[in-house]
């Protein structure tokens, strides 16, 4: 990253009244100059380790980095985090004698608008959408089977609460 900016936020105040929305407020006024720098520094990140990432990944990253433009960085921190959100709750380590420990990674990619998010993103987590699509449907299916079980049954129950009824008068006219 170069030309690290870190800025200080104005606290949301109630803004009803306005029709501006805050984010709005906010890129008006970091383009007008008006936030206050909370701190200000320039770096040099070194590129990212790929030649740590498993053999076919490593080559998938770069890949994808020629192909969209986006950073190798953001490429590849995107892809730990789409095969991190893969393996799910499937991978437990043992971080302490008696405590397990899901591996999960947490991660926020941050770029200007324009350089590569959204077409680095898009390879990876669609088909991790879809599959979570595609769950959530097979779940309203059941979810409706078993409510059109249920409706079933209870018109049954109400059918043999009427029989039962009608037992319970006969065997009473004949006492």
């Amino acid at each position: 990253m170069r030309n690290g900016r870190f800025f200080r936020l104005p606290v949301k105040k109630n803004l009803s009244h306005s029709n501006e929305s805050y984010h709005q407020r906010l890129i008006r006024r970091w383009r007008a100059g008006l936030l206050e720098p909370l701190a200000c520094f320039e770096f040099d990140a070194p590129e990212f380790p790929t030649h740590c990432l498993p053999e076919p990944l490593d080559d998938i990253v770069t890949q994808f980095s020629k192909y969209n433009g986006a950073p190798v960085s953001i490429n590849a921190t995107v892809a730990l985090t789409a095969l991190s959100g893969c393996a799910g709750r499937r991978i437990i380590m043992t971080t302490l004698p008696g405590y397990h420990t899901r591996a999960n990674l947490y991660t926020i990619a941050v770029l200007l608008s324009g350089l590569g998010k959204t077409i680095t993103l898009r390879p990876w987590m669609t088909p991790i959408y879809d599959f979570e699509r595609r769950r959530r449907e097979q779940f309203e299916d059941k979810k409706i089977g078993h409510k059109t079980r249920i409706e079933v049954l209870e018109e049954e129950l109400k059918t043999l609460k009427g029989g039962l009824d009608v037992l319970r008068m006969s065997v009473k006219h004949r006492e």
